[in-house]
């Protein structure tokens, strides 16, 4: 190869590898281009609240932020931005607490936004969290509330203690131990009762939703609250025929409006309508007008004297009928 045709290889390898840096530069802008087009990730979750340090609130809270970042976290960008939203959900007093932490970690520059949760975990969690609810699981009981609101109270409680995993059996058992005796009565006059704990618990919710709810100290409602006062005095409340037919249509006691029992095991004494206290009230006073119009006459035939002018000698008397019922002597 003359000198030539060197120069001309050579000039035409210089001008390929400008070409191909052209090319990189222009896939370099081309990028950056659709990067800066392209339409922001959005949201998906609302945003968290703040964590206000309450530790009954630390396991809500941290779930959700967990969540959070988990699903959100592209939206929120890199992670020493998802380590500063973590720690902006923060109440400041908390924010305080964990200053040191975030101090450190912008030495470090090592951003976790799931260390500073963790690290949160270890001050306001409670590692004997579960064996106290298991010990609430075991003390939990209906008392005077509804089916409906004491299910999801046993459920909570019940998952709490770690024993949403137990056999059907083992949970069903432990939440009948807690409801109260008329709940029971209801569940032994059953046909057949399901074995599965889901299947159970829809009965009983059904049971509820038939019989009604339990009364309870409740003043906002009402009819709760009307049996509770007539419990004070042990006398049922004085109500009209139209109530008391409707709760016996709904199959309640007819006398205090308790579904809870029947009116043969109502702990409330009866109470007298007033229409039949007037009525015997009108009876007496007929029987006491009959008693007074059959003794005084008697009584005046005896005890009647005639008046006499003043001065004149008392003279033997008699009575004698007239017809205006005077006697004169």
């Amino acid at each position: 190869m003359d000198l030539q045709q060197t120069q001309w290889a050579t000039s035409a390898s210089s001008r390929e590898a400008q070409l191909l840096a052209m090319v990189e530069e222009l896939r370099t802008q081309v990028q950056e281009l659709r990067q800066q087009r392209a339409p922001k990730t959005r949201q998906v979750l609302p945003e968290t609240d703040r964590f206000t340090g309450r530790t009954k609130e630390w396991d809500t809270w941290s779930m959700t932020m967990r969540a959070k970042l988990r699903i959100d976290g592209e939206a929120i960008g890199d992670n020493e931005a998802q380590f500063f939203y973590v720690y902006s959900s923060l109440n400041a007093k908390v924010q305080a607490l964990v200053l040191a932490f975030v101090r450190a970690t912008q030495e470090s520059r090592e951003w976790q936004p799931l260390a500073l949760i963790d690290y949160l975990g270890r001050i306001y969690d409670d590692p004997n969290k579960a064996k106290k609810a298991g010990q609430r699981l075991i003390e939990l009981r209906q008392g005077t509330t509804s089916v409906t609101a004491y299910i999801p109270q046993f459920e909570k409680v019940l998952f709490e203690a770690g024993a949403g995993t137990w056999p059907d059996d083992a949970k069903i058992t432990t939440l009948v131990g807690g409801l109260n005796k008329y709940t029971r009565q209801r569940i032994d006059g059953q046909l057949s009762l399901p074995t599965e704990y889901n299947g159970f618990v829809r009965m009983l919710q059904t049971l509820g939703n038939q019989f009604g709810p339990s009364y309870s100290n409740d003043k906002d409602n009402a009819m709760e609250w009307e049996p509770v006062r007539a419990a004070a005095t042990k006398t049922a409340p004085n109500v009209s025929r139209n109530q008391r037919q409707e709760w016996r249509d709904a199959g309640k006691c007819v006398r205090c409006g308790s579904q809870e029992h029947w009116v043969k095991g109502c702990k409330y004494q009866a109470t007298r309508s007033r229409a039949s206290s007037t009525s015997s009230r009108s009876s007496m006073q007929s029987k006491a007008k009959i008693i007074v119009s059959t003794v005084q006459p008697a009584r005046t035939k005896t005890t009647a004297r005639p008046s006499r002018p003043l001065g004149e000698p008392d003279e033997p008397w008699t009575y004698t009928p007239t017809s205006s019922g005077r006697g004169g002597g």
